[in-house]
């Protein structure tokens, strides 16, 4: 009885939802950056209806994709638990390396007077300050051994 990662073919389909997950992120990385981009340009209309169009693009290939994982998955242990437990441990994972990957290029995008939001605090955003106005953290001392 072989394994389901003795044939080619298995492991193969295995990489290409790999590959599929990483284009998916970088058509919504693609949308992102559109979005934040038709903030500071002249031709905003064109580059926000792209970077929503590439958004939703993404989120569709992603979900076409987890459709064919939850297919493969099936298949390989059709009355199995494996196949589940594989099946929400792949999309759990995806969802997560996802957020993460959103929150981190999110941070990254600059305001309209060059800051970044990841170097905003909440305060910075309810008091409408920016980092250069807020007061400097104190610094201790350094210790002097005896």
């Amino acid at each position: 009885m072989s394994k389901w990662h003795d044939d080619k073919s298995k492991v193969k389909d295995v990489f290409d939802t790999l590959r599929n997950y990483g284009i998916c992120g970088g058509i919504f990385y693609a949308g992102v950056h559109s979005l934040s981009a038709a903030q500071t340009s002249h031709a905003s209309i064109i580059q926000t209806i792209s970077g929503i169009a590439f958004i939703f693009l993404a989120v569709f290939l992603f979900y076409i994709n987890t459709k064919i994982v939850n297919r493969l998955f099936r298949e390989w242990a059709p009355d199995s638990w494996l196949g589940t437990v594989a099946t929400l441990s792949v999309c759990a994972l995806l969802t997560l390396l996802s957020v993460f990957m959103l929150t981190h290029s999110a941070l990254q995008i600059q305001t309209s007077n060059g800051e970044r939001i990841g170097d905003k605090t909440i305060l910075d955003f309810v008091q409408g300050s920016t980092a250069a106005e807020r007061a400097p953290v104190p610094q201790s001392p350094p210790a002097t051994p005896n």
